[in-house]
């Protein structure tokens, strides 16, 4: 789980771990409901520790972590709003002790 304070609340991405036979593992936000790995808003209401929550079906996110045929680690992470890509990116991994 994944959370983003925010004035009076907060935004909270909560993750399902998916692991492919191949080696690589994916860290997936999808769901269809309340409950469901997904985006959630919460918002606080009073004092009393009470507010509201947000399921938002429309925002998905994934993580892919692999190791390339070169053998360097490496991770594509996408996000989505309506099933359109609006945000892609793309890392190598190293270790501290390796990079130069």
């Amino acid at each position: 789980m994944v959370m983003f304070p925010l004035p009076n609340g907060s935004a909270n991405v909560i993750m399902r771990p998916v692991s492919v036979s191949y080696g690589s593992f994916t860290a997936r936000s999808s769901g269809t409901r309340f409950g469901d790995p997904g985006f959630y808003f919460f918002v606080e209401a009073g004092k009393e520790d009470r507010g509201w929550a947000r399921y938002l079906r429309a925002l998905t996110e994934d993580i892919r972590v692999y190791v390339d045929p070169g053998g360097q680690l490496r991770s594509d992470h996408n996000l989505r709003i309506w099933g359109k890509t609006f945000l892609r990116l793309h890392y190598r991994i190293w270790r501290r002790s390796a990079r130069k």
